[in-house]
């Protein structure tokens, strides 16, 4: 038990520490509409909206709680500015990583 645990809080500390919370790593020239990227969870349906994506573009989709397990992965299609995940969470920090390209966008969010 001990060393499945071990493994999961590397995996998580590898995600913070290649990427802070927060911010956007840059491969080669982020789009700029990514710096704006929020993502917040809405209770009453049960979505995280993600706001500020760029259109017509394919995002793959992870999100972690707070110790590094995996709740959701998919990849979605932007047909809009705006993606929606539908999901439970309970109460408690997340970690939202979304890939297009060679562009990772990190963000944290809580869920009270």
């Amino acid at each position: 038990m001990k060393k499945i645990l071990a493994g999961i809080f590397v995996l998580f500390t590898f995600q913070v520490s290649a990427q802070s919370a927060d911010t956007l790593k840059d491969y080669n020239n982020a789009i700029p509409i990514l710096l704006n990227t929020t993502a917040l969870y809405d209770k009453l349906s049960e979505k995280i909206i993600i706001s500020a994506v760029q259109e017509n573009e394919y995002y793959k989709i992870e999100l972690f709680d707070i110790t590094g397990i995996s709740i959701y992965t998919d990849n979605l299609y932007s047909s809009e500015k705006k993606l929606e995940i539908p999901v439970w969470l309970k109460q408690g920090i997340y970690i939202l990583i979304m890939r297009n390209g060679q562009n990772i966008v990190t963000r944290k969010f809580r869920v009270n």
